[in-house]
């Protein structure tokens, strides 16, 4: 499946996010109005008519400002969820508490994580992301979060940092640009507008509960029960949101992730990175402790919230095991564990020493072959191949955007993770010769002051023989 395929199969994924979001509307204002209609006979002590003389007996305005109402906070729930996410991938990282991980972070194991990411963007010709971490979650989850490529973030959590290997890792983001390349960010965003809308109605029944239970005054005058009830009743109605915002994730999102697996085996050329990291996350977990977290389960690598129900048909992910033997074939996931499992005592008998990786055997020898070599002779077929790796990087762009990092000096690459060396790169990549070259550092430095020059100059006869293949378009 090529790039624009994927793109046109987001925009009906879009058409049915808002096809499902307005039965689930219709369906919590039809509830809401009944529940309008039992207060108001209640509360006006309206014989109880039969069901089919309940319509006749209660106002139609009570119907009219019920609805009005339903739809007036569904409308202000969605609306306000998706100008706070206005931001894009930023905002979502604030959501939830993220940490921004700076470029010229020196922990290794964040260190790796933005190599793999910047090798990834390098590889796909997109803006490199940046980098999020949770770092109060142990469990292993991911996500990628934004309105478009150029300014997509990746966020992973504190478990996936410390836990994966580098295969593992490099699937993980893998899978998660797939999702950035496919369009299903700007989707996901949507959909947590969708989800907060109407799980509002339960929102406010919960908090009339709470503040029933918690309000002493109330208690004295003697309406608590009503009101509680009320809000017992709002809850209930809110029930019908959580189930069919189960149910819009679970349609939406559920075959994206097999997708996105097969795309990462694709883009690494290693089956076993990401099926690895799928396993870790089955055995040690995915749950996020996070309020959020239910509103971003459609967004994860692994389910952050235990799946309460039975049904498979409201579970956003597909199962693990499933998604494993798709990626490894079957009995997978017993060679993962006997592999894991060796790798963990031999860390253990090493005086207790972490497990870094896993054993360097992998676990199947057979390696997908890269691409051989297009041939002139069918101009046709050039063209086809070039429109498919449009968005759908291979494992020859990930090893060529290797390449192109590695050539790069190292002073120069940590460099750019501050401002000033960032400035000096940039200015190192104009710089001409002789006289000219003097003219321009001395502009330079009095618009950038007295070190930058010195930097770019020496950047600049750093970057001379890598040539031109070095530089970007």
């Amino acid at each position: 499946m090529d790039f624009f395929e994927q793109q046109h199969r987001a925009r009906r994924r879009t058409w049915l996010m808002l096809l499902l979001f307005v039965l689930a509307v219709v369906a919590i204002v039809t509830a809401f109005d009944l529940v309008c209609a039992i207060v108001y006979v209640w509360l006006f002590d309206v014989p109880i008519p039969n069901s089919n003389g309940l319509l006749q007996q209660v106002p139609r305005s009570v119907y009219v400002w019920s609805t009005l109402a339903t739809l007036l906070v569904i409308g202000w729930g969605t609306a306000s969820r998706l100008v706070q996410l206005s931001g894009g991938g930023v905002a979502v990282a604030d959501l939830i508490g993220a940490r921004h991980v700076k470029r010229d972070s020196g922990e290794p194991a964040e260190r790796r994580l933005l190599n793999v990411v910047e090798e990834m963007a390098l590889a796909s010709g997109i803006t490199v992301p940046l980098v999020f971490a949770m770092d109060d979650q142990q469990a292993i989850n991911a996500f990628a979060a934004g309105y478009s490529p150029h300014e997509a973030t990746v966020i992973v959590t504190r478990g996936a940092l410390e836990q994966l290997n580098r295969d593992e890792l490099q699937g993980v983001v893998a899978h998660e640009f797939s999702h950035i390349l496919n369009g299903d960010m700007r989707l996901n965003i949507h959909l947590l507008g969708v989800i907060a809308g109407i799980v509002m109605i339960g929102s406010i029944g919960a908090f009339l509960m709470t503040g029933i239970r918690d309000g002493d005054d109330l208690r004295r005058a003697g309406t608590d029960i009503r009101v509680f009830f009320l809000g017992l009743l709002l809850w209930l109605i809110g029930s019908i949101g959580v189930l069919a915002g189960r149910l819009i994730k679970a349609v939406i999102s559920r075959e994206r992730e097999f997708l996105a697996d097969a795309s990462a085996v694709q883009f690494t050329r290693n089956p076993d990175g990401i099926g690895g990291a799928l396993f870790k996350v089955g055995r040690r977990g995915s749950t996020i402790a996070q309020r959020h977290a239910e509103e971003l389960s459609h967004m994860c690598i692994g389910a952050p919230v235990n799946d309460y129900f039975e049904f498979a048909l409201f579970h956003d992910h597909p199962p693990l095991d499933e998604r494993i033997e798709r990626l490894l074939g079957p009995g997978a996931k017993r060679l993962l564990r006997e592999r894991t499992e060796r790798a963990e005592a031999a860390a253990l008998s090493a005086r207790g020493s972490p497990v870094v990786s896993e054993l360097v055997s992998p676990l199947y020898a057979a390696r997908a072959a890269p691409p051989p070599a297009s041939s002139l002779a069918g101009a046709p077929g050039i063209a086809r191949s070039l429109v498919e790796s449009i968005g759908n990087p291979s494992s020859a762009h990930l090893d060529h955007a290797r390449g192109m990092l590695d050539a790069i000096p190292a002073e120069i690459r940590a460099a750019v993770g501050s401002e000033k060396g960032a400035e000096a790169a940039l200015f190192a990549l104009l710089l001409g010769d002789g006289e000219l070259r003097k003219a321009q550092l001395a502009l330079i430095g009095e618009r950038s002051g007295a070190e930058v020059p010195a930097q770019s100059a020496r950047f600049a006869d750093a970057l001379k023989p890598l040539g031109a293949r070095a530089r970007l378009p």
